[in-house]
């Protein structure tokens, strides 16, 4: 007999009252709790993540530990609950946004990815702060040029830049120190150009 989604729910809420006192040594769990509570109650779930930022914030800013809580569960929520619920919690939630990206010491794949949707969508007020965030972030093991070349890989056959997007990304060159790392991205963008 299968258990109905609240008494699931319950369960979940549980384990996370027990494992959120050694968040480091249960990040994983952590992370894959969370995304499960997100197919029942997205809300609790946002909470939860708002929380394992906040009071794991050591680990989010350790580029050893900061996988589960930013990239990771950025991951995990996108196949539990899909990439557009999980961008627009990005999109809707300061918290989360700057923690992920201005605080996280690991900008990973899955956190480039969310972060190049904004860009797609023409919301670059938000791609600008997002960006912004990541080259404040003294956290990040990355260097700011590696992560703005991953957010300005485009196919440029099938993505399809605007004007508006081409420029703000452009206008992040100049911050970057580093010759080879911007004739990298300016190749990158030459066809959206």
């Amino acid at each position: 007999m299968a258990l109905s989604d609240d008494k699931k729910k319950d369960m979940l809420l549980q384990s996370f009252n027990v494992l959120k006192n050694n968040m480091e040594a249960n990040s994983e769990k952590i992370k894959e709790l969370i995304a499960k509570v997100a197919k029942f109650d997205k809300q609790t779930a946002i909470e939860m993540w708002e929380y394992v930022l906040d009071k794991g914030k050591h680990l989010v800013r350790d580029p050893r530990n900061a996988y589960s809580f930013c990239g990771g569960l950025v991951y995990e929520m996108e196949k539990n609950i899909g990439e557009n619920a999980v961008i627009d919690i990005i999109e809707n939630n300061d918290i989360i946004r700057k923690k992920i990206y201005g605080q996280s010491g690991d900008i990973c794949c899955s956190t480039y990815f969310s972060g190049k949707k904004f860009i797609e969508k023409n919301n670059i007020e938000l791609a600008n702060e997002i960006i912004n965030y990541i080259y404040e972030n003294k956290y990040k093991q990355q260097k700011f040029g590696e992560i703005l070349e991953e957010l300005c890989s485009f196919d440029a056959n099938e993505d399809k830049l605007t004007p508006e997007a081409v420029e703000m990304l452009v206008s992040w060159l100049d911050k970057v120190n580093d010759d080879e790392g911007k004739a990298r991205i300016t190749v990158s963008l030459a066809d959206h150009m």
